[in-house]
């Protein structure tokens, strides 16, 4: 069972892939304006493409032996503001290390397929 929950369709109990493209289109919006500034119309087909792409990426989450969280985006301040990572970023970091280096990783899940069972 995942360790967060996201809006589920009423009906189906599933997550809504649109609900995760809207995220995605949301943080990636945010994150490319924030490293350049205004936005060209190639730039925002990208964001598109990407975000549309999120949600059948994480339905193959269940193929892998683990599945690292990152709540901590690549535009946090967690990742650069202090000499180390701080929160989640360095969670998430050492996690990759664990990896790495062949061990259990602390703050890793195992996804089962139905988490986020296809439409």
């Amino acid at each position: 069972m995942p360790i967060f929950s996201l809006p589920t369709d009423v009906h189906h109990g599933r997550v809504e892939a649109g609900f995760v493209t809207a995220v995605m289109r949301k943080k990636l919006l945010r994150r490319t304006t924030k490293q350049q500034g205004s936005l060209s119309l190639p730039d925002l087909e990208n964001i598109e493409k990407r975000a549309a792409c999120a949600f059948p990426e994480m339905r193959e989450a269940h193929r892998f032996d683990w599945v690292v969280p990152n709540h901590d985006g690549e535009d946090s301040d967690h990742w650069e503001a202090f000499y180390y990572p701080i929160g989640e970023a360095r969670k998430t970091l050492l996690s990759l290390v664990s990896l790495l280096s062949g061990e259990k990783p602390g703050f890793a899940e195992k996804w089962e397929a139905e988490v986020l069972a296809s439409a």
